[in-house]
């Protein structure tokens, strides 16, 4: 084997132990007869799952055990190829984990209907991180669908809750119709989902209608702050905001963007991508900008706001600032 190497070294085919190109290892590859090659990918896996750094080689082991398939373990391929994706995930590698969560749909496992559930879910969420919201939905239906099997009414708010946020008219009825769906079928008791799914028909009805928007928003947001879930209550609040935005609502609305500026907390999250939007409001509603308690205007030591004029320079100004602050923590 050495001697081998040492001539393919020799002949330039290998560089440091690698091939010094990808056409030369896929020549290689085909030329190894398809038993063969499926044996040797899971001969590798099994070298590398003994390894000490086996935590550390994740995305390897689930490479080599899903090539090994048909013939290799189907159900150890989709563990490692889910542990592969949720780190793809933690990443922010968003399509190589929606490809992942897909390969161990396909693997066929024995996986039940929770099993292909929750993968299939994981798969939407990562999908429409990478904006491939065609494919995201597919996934989201097909879990949907998988739930209706067994009456799962839990998958089927969070396939309607996946979408949550995301401006996507060719979901909107269909999201809809799952958020009454799954609203009809589970408990009325408080819950951090229940109130997502009722701020989220608010949000889906804001451009059609207002008409129950008023005391829904507010159900929403009472029961997001009884429940005392962060998520649920960033939802509910920009239910609310989407109920009072009539002429009258003004100050509502800018009281309800604070609030959603307190709650975000560091990092690029929901809530801080609204900054901009509030100071925006803020300015052209009032007149002017008072200071804000964090986001946008706020300088770098969390003191006082710079005081910005009133005007369309201003909103421009106040955006400007944010952008060059957050931005860089978002692509981080």
């Amino acid at each position: 084997m050495l001697a081998a190497v040492d001539e393919a070294t020799g002949a330039g085919i290998l560089t440091a132990g690698a091939f010094a190109h990808d056409l030369i290892r896929e020549a290689a590859r085909l030329e190894v007869a398809t038993v063969e090659r499926l044996q040797l990918h899971e001969r590798m896996a099994e070298f590398l799952m003994g390894r000490s750094d086996a935590d550390a080689r994740i995305g390897q082991i689930a490479f080599h055990l899903l090539e090994a398939l048909p013939t290799g373990d189907a159900a150890l391929a989709v563990d490692w190829a889910e542990r592969a994706a949720g780190q793809a995930m933690d990443q922010l590698a968003w399509e190589e984990a929606g490809t992942l969560y897909g390969r161990a749909l396909a693997a066929g496992g024995p996986l039940g209907v929770a099993d292909r559930c929750r993968l299939l879910l994981a798969r939407a969420q990562a999908l429409v991180k990478a904006y491939d919201v065609d494919a995201a939905r597919k996934a989201l239906l097909a879990a949907a669908d998988l739930a209706r099997t067994v009456g799962d009414t839990e998958t089927i708010a969070r396939a309607s809750l996946t979408m949550e946020g995301v401006t996507d008219f060719v979901w909107d009825e269909t999201g809809r119709a799952l958020c009454d769906e799954a609203l009809a079928a589970m408990p009325t008791q408080d819950s951090a989902v229940r109130a997502r799914l009722l701020a989220q028909q608010v949000a889906s009805d804001s451009w059609r209608t207002l008409a129950h928007a008023e005391a829904q928003s507010a159900e929403a947001l009472e029961m997001a702050e009884r429940v005392g879930d962060r998520r649920a209550l960033v939802e509910a609040l920009r239910a609310r905001q989407f109920a009072r935005s009539g002429p009258d609502g003004a100050r509502d609305r800018l009281a309800l963007g604070d609030r959603l500026l307190e709650v975000g907390g560091g990092g690029w999250t929901t809530t801080r991508s609204c900054g901009p939007v509030v100071a925006v409001r803020r300015v052209r509603t009032t007149g002017g900008h008072r200071p804000c308690r964090s986001g946008a205007g706020a300088d770098r030591g969390g003191g006082r706001a710079d005081q910005v004029a009133a005007g369309p320079l201003a909103c421009r100004t106040v955006t400007g600032r944010y952008r060059a602050r957050v931005w860089p923590v978002r692509r981080s």
